[in-house]
Order: C-alpha cells, then structure tokens, then sequence
C-alpha cells in the first residue's frame, strides 16, 4: 500500500486515508518515529487490547503493562456505545 503524504506548516504528517484504511489506523494512535539514513520510519505503538476468550475479556499486549484495566473496559465500552448508536463509523 502506497500513498504521498505532506508535511502541513505546523509538521504534522498526514497518513492517507487508504493506508490508514488497510491498516486500521484510528485517530489518537501512536506511532515510533525513526530514521534508518535518509528515511522516516513509522511504528505503531504496542497498545493493549481487550478480546474476549471463552467468554471472559482478557489483556491482550504481548507486553507486561501498568494500563488501568478498568479504564481500557470503559474506553472500549464508549468506543462500542458510539458505534451502535451511529455516531462513529469505527467498530
């Protein structure tokens, strides 16, 4: 997936909207930025996740985290609340 994008006057980056599509970027997400020569390198940041595993959420992360588990349930809860009611076109 390829795409240009361009650097606005107070130096944010703009992904394009179809690599963010395929890559399921969401606003507010966090990227690593690194340079390998003259090269920009974007990384997504580790996030955890919650998924559901025989019928209990689980922590998902793949790292040992301090995130508030409580915080993450009521995030994902609104992010889900706002999908069903039509008000975000993110699942």
């Amino acid at each position: 997936m390829n795409g240009i994008a361009e650097i606005d006057k107070s130096g944010r980056l703009v992904v394009p909207k179809n690599v963010r599509d395929a890559l399921r970027v969401r606003a507010g997400e966090r990227f690593h930025v690194e340079t390998r020569g003259d090269e920009i390198v974007l990384r997504r940041e580790e996030q955890p996740s919650l998924v559901e595993r025989d019928g209990l959420w689980v922590l998902s992360s793949g790292m040992q985290t301090n995130y508030d588990i409580v915080q993450l349930i009521e995030d994902d809860r609104n992010r889900r609340m706002l999908y069903v009611s039509g008000l975000s076109d993110e699942p």
